[in-house]
């Protein structure tokens, strides 16, 4: 995973002006698009192409003006302005990542109208149909009842106003799908599945797929075989859905600082943790039940060829309805909780206007730039960094860092020396990088971190000491230190 460059490392107090494509991988506190009103010319002729067969040498094609296009020009115009789109909604998809706080969004126009499609309007877009869903104002109460329907609401829209890109999205997800239970299947009938195993797999559900309308067709698929396949089967959508609310979460601690809410927000969070790991259940061949099972088998051997029977079986295995109406229990019980109106309503805005965004974030979240839905945690184990024995650093502790770090090569006891340290700095920094996770999740309270640390030390010189022969002041030293502690 790629780990975001921080503009306020090394910088002055300042303004920056960039392009969007040069602060990929930044972020920054505030950020504001000045331009978002405008939107790039269309691709014109020359158009580019091999007019043959995949790798054939590339010829330009030109007319003096559009109503000159023949079919394959016009063809190829409109292949341009697609790919030309897509990488307007990847650039948007990092312009609005880059703000850690706050996103201003503005534009300009002059006598001509702003494009319906450019940025401007849809975020605002986004923004109303969440108003939209939930309206306006104080904080909703957010029952169960209510969420249910919200939430259907919120797809609905996200359907209607994303117009043309909803079916390319729908597609996405499909393919997802299907990908993730070839995969699951061919774990389930065979004992080392390979590639082959799987595309078979890939290429029977597909067809089922397409048979039973579960893809959209031109003119209008199935709506409720689509709906019934991904609501049973689509466990990575709710787990991005979640995760999306986790981001959100981790924001509102900077926000609200109270004992009180920070206690609420760690107890939701433990929660929709909880949830992801039964949603991450559905990623393996162990969640299928026996009977499951038997019917791949029976499926892969060519005894039987029901695969929309297979389908259901494996929906009932997964149970993704009961973990949906868990996640509404979750958000129904914020309101009992500590957090203020403010931060119910923006935590239901980033359950509901997931929706939106997932379509639009979908499409583009395989591009290495795009950045990351989960928070990454670094740490280190260095002797800088554990000091709970001494303090000094490398240079204070270690042995072997002089003569260019090849001291230790000629001194046994200095080789001791800085393999009893490394021990105990590593030990040291395990136990702080698990009482931080712990800490997270709302579950550090009742752990004696020293406590812990000098039974390590202690477990440590119990079992070198019979080892280290030239180091007995040394690990004399260091019990009186750890009795100290």
């Amino acid at each position: 995973s790629e780990i975001k460059r921080n503009l306020e490392q090394g910088v002055r107090n300042e303004v920056r002006i960039m392009t969007i494509h040069g602060a990929k991988g930044l972020q920054a506190p505030i950020v504001f698009l000045p331009d978002t009103m405008s939107k790039p010319n269309a691709p014109k002729a020359p158009l580019w192409t091999s007019l043959g067969d995949k790798g054939a040498q590339m010829v330009p094609l030109w007319a003096p003006s559009t109503g000159d296009y023949g079919p394959v020009l016009a063809q190829l115009r409109d292949g341009a302005i697609d790919e030309q789109n897509r990488e307007q909604n990847r650039l948007l998809y990092v312009a609005m990542t880059r703000a850690a706080d706050r996103l201003y969004v503005c534009g300009w126009r002059g006598h001509r109208k702003a494009p319906d499609d450019c940025w401007y309007h849809l975020m605002r877009a986004g923004l109303e149909e969440l108003g939209e869903v939930v309206g306006d104002g104080e904080a909703p109460r957010a029952d169960v009842e209510s969420i249910a329907e919200w939430r259907a609401a919120a797809g609905r829209l996200a359907a209607e106003r994303s117009g043309y890109a909803y079916e390319g999205y729908l597609r996405l997800r499909i393919d997802a799908v299907i990908e993730r239970l070839a995969t699951i299947l061919a774990q389930a009938t065979l004992t080392r599945p390979d590639r082959a195993a799987i595309a078979a797999w890939t290429v029977r559900l597909r067809n089922w797929a397409n048979e039973a309308g579960v893809y959209p067709r031109r003119g209008g698929g199935n709506e409720a075989a689509q709906a019934a396949f991904l609501r049973g089967l689509d466990a990575d959508y709710r787990a991005r859905r979640l995760r999306f609310v986790v981001r959100a979460l981790n924001e509102m601690y900077d926000a609200f600082r109270s004992t009180d809410v920070t206690g609420a927000l760690d107890q939701i969070k433990r929660r929709i943790y909880d949830l992801l790991e039964e949603l991450r259940r559905c990623r393996d061949a162990a969640v299928l039940s026996r009977r499951c099972r038997d019917m791949a088998a029976a499926i892969q051997a060519g005894r039987e060829d029901n695969i929309g029977a297979l389908i259901g079986l494996v929906a009932d295995d997964f149970g993704l309805s009961g973990i949906g109406q868990r996640v509404d229990h979750v958000l129904d019980q914020t309101s009992q909780s500590a957090l203020p109106g403010e931060a119910q309503r923006a935590l239901l805005h980033s359950f509901l206007g997931f929706a939106f965004w997932d379509v639009l974030a979908f499409t583009v979240t395989s591009w290495r730039d795009v950045g990351e839905f989960d928070e990454i945690r670094v740490d280190r184990i260095s002797p800088d960094d554990a000091n709970s024995l001494r303090r000094g650093g490398e240079e204070a502790i270690l042995k072997g860092v002089g003569l260019g770090h090849f001291a230790a090569f000629f001194s046994r006891r200095h080789r001791e020396n800085d393999y009893l340290w490394g021990r105990l700095h590593g030990a040291e920094r395990l136990i702080d990088i698990i009482v931080s996770s712990a800490e997270l999740e709302g579950a550090a309270k009742d752990i004696n971190v020293r406590a812990v640390k000098k039974r390590a030390f202690n477990a440590i010189l119990d079992a070198e000491s019979m080892h280290l022969g030239m180091s007995a002041d040394l690990l004399a030293e260091l019990r009186q230190e750890i009795a100290a502690l």
